[in-house]
């Protein structure tokens, strides 16, 4: 198993980071790569580097299945059939896009309750 570790220097957007090392384990050995044109580039895991290289991360052994949830009239809760078969990781947004925090109760492995303190429209990731 290949694990890999990102240090985070500066944060560019919401799915875009430049860093500087990327210290990968491989087998028990760790070794840092010095890559200071490396981005993130999406949600989908694939990574490049301005000098051409490319290196593709696949993160579909982590559950591999996400849902997105739009709500577009205001409520301060939120129920949710994401059907995944499982308690999904939850990101929830305003329409605005920022970050609401939120208390995310997992109904069941296929439903989600969305609470807030006030009522909002937005979205919500599940992965």
């Amino acid at each position: 198993m290949t694990t890999i570790y990102v240090e985070m220097t500066e944060q560019l957007s919401n799915l875009e980071a430049k860093i500087r090392y990327i210290p990968v384990v491989v087998d028990g050995a760790q070794v840092y790569h010095n890559m200071t044109a490396l981005r993130f580039v999406g949600a989908t895991g694939v990574v490049t580097h301005a000098g051409g290289g490319v290196i593709d991360v696949n993160f579909s052994g982590l559950g591999g299945s996400t849902y997105k949830h739009t709500q577009a009239s205001a409520s301060d809760t939120w129920t949710v059939n994401h059907n995944l078969g499982y308690n999904p990781t939850v990101q929830v947004f305003n329409s605005g896009g920022q970050v609401v925090i939120a208390d995310i109760s997992h109904t069941s492995l296929n439903q989600t309750v969305i609470s807030a303190s006030l009522a909002f429209s937005g979205y919500a990731l599940f992965t």
